[in-house]
């Protein structure tokens, strides 16, 4: 029952409660899930088997509950389940219509990920890198961070797609372009908004709550 309070803490974004529950087991940084759930409430991304409670809170973008989970010796860079995902490729993932989606949580979870040690250039199974994952839901502040720290574009994965052709078709190449100008130049604001949102109009990836739903655990 340790571990399942501490994540429904983790979605409440409680952490003094996160914090007692570590106190009292220790043990709890290095847990990891036995069966896989989809959340929806707080948080909305698959948790599966394997993965640790960093997951999660990196999913929702916790990042005092994640200094916290570091802090205590979790595994920034664990890769235990089945999809071969890191905390990092579950920060850069994001629902941007949902209303648990924030750009500005978001980025300061990606960095506090990338300052104590996880790799910026780890592939999930599918050989997808956080930038990747950023890129195909749509999250142009993440994408924007992740290209200053040194994300590598061109990185294919097995179906033979970089970051710029996992954005889709239609216009999905030009509103990278924005994200990369925006990275190391001025915003394009005809492709993104003040808040690092995408514009609807950018078209060409499958929204990400069905995505998420369609997936099987």
């Amino acid at each position: 029952m340790g571990f399942e309070n501490l994540l429904e803490a983790i979605v409440d974004d409680d952490t003094q409660r996160v914090a007692a529950l570590l106190a009292a087991d220790a043990r709890l940084a290095q847990a990891s899930v036995a069966q896989a759930r989809l959340y929806e409430e707080g948080i909305f991304h698959w948790l599966y088997a394997g993965d640790t409670a960093l997951h999660l809170a990196a999913a929702g973008y916790r990042t005092s509950i994640v200094e916290q989970w570091l802090a205590a010796g979790a595994d920034v860079n664990a890769q235990a389940n089945h999809r071969r995902s890191t905390p990092l490729h579950y920060a850069a993932d994001g629902f941007i219509t949902h209303p648990a989606w924030d750009a500005v949580a978001q980025v300061a979870t990606l960095r506090c990920l990338l300052a104590a040690g996880a790799d910026l250039h780890a592939q999930d199974r599918n050989g997808a890198t956080a930038l990747h994952r950023a890129v195909r839901t749509r999250c142009a502040a993440a994408v924007i961070e992740l290209l200053a720290v040194g994300a590598d574009p061109r990185v294919r994965n097995p179906g033979r797609l970089d970051a710029v052709s996992s954005g889709g078709s239609g216009n999905g190449a030009r509103w990278f372009g924005c994200a990369a100008g925006a990275a190391g130049a001025s915003k394009d604001r005809d492709c993104l908004s003040g808040s690092g949102r995408a514009r609807r109009s950018a078209g060409g990836a499958r929204p990400h709550g069905a995505r998420l739903r369609a997936q099987r655990p």
